[in-house]
């Protein structure tokens, strides 16, 4: 995009915000950032990775977190009101994946991890909030072939989308549990909205989670090496990983608890405000205006 931006003329400053999903592949493919005139990365070894690769000057300032609304009410409460088609499954742990259905996500391997432990744990609830079908891959088809048509919920078959920042906020307090299973990640704002609630996250270990994370979450490994767009280097975990890391939770509601209060600290923390957030890139922005290339 930026050097389609300069071949058509445009001599303004162009500032790229980059997300780094994972090691770079070489970077030929990110060569073109090279024509902006500030690329911003997410974190700071992020920021060091870009540089690396491109000639132009590259900063790092962190995606804003949103507060998040507090809780309105009980959770079975919150849970009969978001989806009262689905009463009968208001008890028990409530686990979220509301990752996009899409090839980097891979909500799919959550769905399989989840189909090794729910006949162990018959009151735990998976709830997929996301697209059901992407080409190739059909959540319905694949939650009745492995029978978890009972303990797995799709949002989607109840509320259209979008949901509201409430309603969403409601879905994010009634679930105990997050989880991911994408393979490769540059922020992952959905942990983090989800973690103000103190809900334990379980994650695969990609380099970009880990600088933020810290120690907080449960960790899996990665799992097996594959392309991000022929650009990063991920990994997709491995069902069995991820399974375990869930059954441990489910296990431990201790356990989850203290992982949910650490994963909420990292989630609150000040330097993720827009208080923080907000006057780096109004600094940024008056900068490259002025023609200034520095930040404070």
């Amino acid at each position: 995009m930026v050097t389609r931006l300069r071949r058509n003329a445009i001599e303004c400053p162009i500032v790229a915000y980059v997300p780094v999903e994972g090691a770079i592949r070489g970077g030929e493919r990110l060569t073109g950032l090279s024509g902006a005139t500030q690329v911003v990365a997410y974190t700071p070894q992020a920021a060091d990775a870009l540089r690396a690769v491109i000639d132009t000057t590259v900063t790092s300032i962190p995606h804003a977190i949103s507060p998040v609304a507090p809780i309105s009410a009980e959770r079975r409460q919150l849970r009969e009101a978001i989806l009262p088609l689905c009463r009968s499954r208001s008890e028990g742990t409530w686990i979220l994946n509301a990752n996009r259905n899409d090839g980097r996500k891979r909500p799919e391997v959550t769905l399989a991890a989840f189909a090794e432990i729910a006949s162990l744990i018959p009151s735990a609830t998976l709830l997929m909030h996301c697209a059901i079908r992407r080409r190739g891959v059909d959540l319905a088809i694949e939650r009745d072939r492995l029978d978890l048509r009972d303990s797995v919920i799709f949002t989607h078959d109840h509320a259209s989308a979008p949901w509201h920042v409430q309603r969403l906020h409601d879905l994010y307090a009634s679930c105990e549990i997050g989880v991911s299973s994408s393979t490769g990640e540059g922020w992952g704002l959905i942990a983090a909205e989800h973690a103000q609630y103190r809900a334990a996250q379980i994650m695969p270990a990609h380099s970009g989670l880990r600088e933020i994370w810290g120690s907080s979450p449960q960790w899996i490994s990665p799992g097996r090496p594959v392309a991000i767009d022929w650009v990063f280097d991920g990994g997709e975990p491995e069902p069995r990983d991820l399974a375990a890391a869930m059954l441990k939770l489910l296990k431990d509601p201790e356990r989850a608890a203290q992982i949910g209060r650490a994963c909420e600290i990292v989630a609150k923390q000040v330097q993720y405000s827009w208080q923080s957030i907000g006057p780096r890139w109004i600094d940024l922005v008056e900068n490259l205006a002025w023609g200034k290339t520095n930040q404070r």
